[in-house]
């Protein structure tokens, strides 16, 4: 007998069982989705990454970018090698008739191309490779931290450390790893302490603790503003997650830490200042820097979504990531990046002005953003866009760093100016150069000391005294830069189509070319 309810029954189930059929096959290709995205392993990312950055390995520093700072670091690896290769005291090439000791970061970065051009002879290239494989080191101790210590308590972003990756090369990092600057390095280096003080707060081994010590102290001293990073450790310890007796342990070389940094960057510092006349870096205090910030906001935000990010897509995704942080209320994420993000900013403050003239000043919050994007990608359900938009935060992070890896024809001709220079007078004469910015890059080149000095000086004949009573043979002027007005009213001595050199007493006399 037929009977209504059996039959609704029994189509039912055959409609249920269907669903379930094809929710299974959906899951099933989703899981195969996901192994194939897994197989591709961070450690093979970051090698990948590491052989692609090998292009123009060589390059002396004359890319668009960062050469001024870039030539600057060479001058103190080239002094420590031809000079004193006293660690306390550093020296540059602009300083006129001064010795050139100075102060700023303290020089391990340095120290390593020196020891470098000891072993090999000296290249101007040396900076690039050891940043870059240190850099490469500081992404695969990134991954890790996230992958033992966040990913476990975070089941619901599968695959965040992965992801995270990602994101740290695709923006500054990949750029800034292969230029001759320590801010990559250092940052690389407090990641790795990082790592070793989060094992020893968790497994206990004095090796972790001697690590943990010995990286994160040489990060800190690096670049001051990449220690930032090791207030992620307030985390466990007020979380009361480890033992009292490792927390306690931790504290001690923390707070020695804390001592050397305070030492070398608040007296040794102004001591050597004092003592030798020359500052490289002036130092500001927290209320002025805070005020400089305020003075120019659009440029500071420019810092985070146009420097840190390299793409507005890294950047879109990572203002997603802060909405879900807040909206789903994840109380570890948020509570590690609101505690990050505060001590970034008394370091923001503390620079004033250079956080947003230089875009490497941004490079320590890199590994919070490129965390915090992550976020975003986990929360998209469909693996096929989730790797659309990695594709796309790759393609616009690398293809809006190809300046990094180009050196422009109008740029090479500084190479021969060692050559002129030796052609003119001896290695230990003083010379000047023409710039309007101060950039000391063609007198890191002309493998000279002496000054850098802007059109007004060198057309007042005051100055052109002055710099003569002091020791000066010769003024290099790039006539691109010089364009149409006149030169100085000086003997030329040499001519090119790049250059004009003209003396102030006692130099040779080479050809014009």
């Amino acid at each position: 007998m037929w009977c209504w309810r059996s039959q609704w029954r029994n189509g039912w189930e055959r409609k249920s069982a269907c669903c379930h059929r094809v929710s299974a096959t959906f899951l099933e290709e989703k899981k195969k989705r996901m192994k194939t995205l897994k197989r591709i392993k961070a450690g093979h990312l970051i090698i990948l990454f590491f052989l692609l950055r090998l292009y123009g390995i060589t390059n002396p520093p004359l890319e668009r970018n960062h050469n001024w700072r870039q030539a600057t670091t060479n001058m103190y690896a080239r002094n420590f090698l031809e000079v004193d290769n006293n660690i306390l005291y550093a020296r540059v090439d602009m300083a006129g008739d001064l010795t050139g000791i100075t102060a700023k970061e303290f020089p391990l970065f340095n120290y390593s191309i020196y020891l470098t051009a000891r072993a090999f002879g000296w290249q101007h290239w040396y900076g690039r490779l050891i940043n870059l494989i240190i850099s490469s080191l500081g992404v695969w101790f990134f991954y890790l931290i996230l992958k033992k210590y966040l990913e476990p308590r975070l089941p619901h972003l599968e695959n965040l450390a992965f992801y995270s990756t990602i994101f740290l090369l695709a923006g500054i990092w990949f750029g800034h790893s292969r230029a001759i600057l320590p801010d990559t390095f250092s940052t690389s280096l407090v990641l790795i302490g990082l790592f070793y003080g989060l094992e020893y707060l968790y497994r206990g081994r004095w090796y972790q603790l001697l690590l943990f010590f010995l990286m994160a102290t040489a990060g800190v001293l690096s670049k001051l503003p990449s220690g930032f990073l090791l207030a992620a450790l307030c985390l466990p310890v007020f979380g009361r997650e480890v033992p009292l007796k490792r927390t306690l342990a931790l504290a001690a070389p923390a707070g020695l830490m804390l001592d050397m940094a305070g030492w070398w960057y608040f007296y040794w510092i102004p001591h050597v200042v004092s003592t030798y006349g020359y500052e490289h870096y002036p130092m500001r205090d927290l209320l002025t820097g805070l005020r400089e910030i305020l003075s120019d906001l659009p440029e500071t935000a420019e810092r985070f979504y146009v420097s840190a990010t390299k793409g507005f897509t890294y950047f879109a995704l990572y203002l997603a990531g802060l909405v879900l942080l807040f909206r789903r209320k994840n109380r570890l994420l948020l509570r590690l990046w609101l505690v990050l993000s505060f001590v970034f900013l008394f370091y923001m403050f503390k620079a004033g002005a250079s956080f947003y003239h230089h875009n490497y000043y941004i490079v320590p919050f890199a590994p919070v953003m490129a965390l915090v994007a992550s976020v975003a990608i986990c929360h998209i359900r469909k693996v096929k866009w989730r790797v659309l938009l990695l594709l796309a935060v790759l393609a616009e992070g690398i293809g809006n760093q190809q300046d990094a890896f180009r050196i422009r024809d109008d740029e090479k001709p500084k190479l021969s100016l060692e050559t002129i220079a030796d052609s003119l007078s001896q290695r230990q004469d003083l010379v000047a150069f023409f710039t309007d910015d101060g950039n000391p890059q063609e007198l890191y080149f002309a493998h000279r000391k002496g000054w850098v000095s802007n059109r007004a000086e060198l057309l007042n004949p005051d100055y052109i005294e002055l710099l003569r009573s002091k020791g000066c043979r010769l003024i290099f002027i790039n006539k691109r830069q010089w364009a149409a007005e006149s030169p100085p009213g000086l003997p030329l001595v040499y001519e090119d189509e790049n250059y004009w050199v003209f003396g102030l007493g006692n130099e040779k006399v080479a050809p014009s070319q």
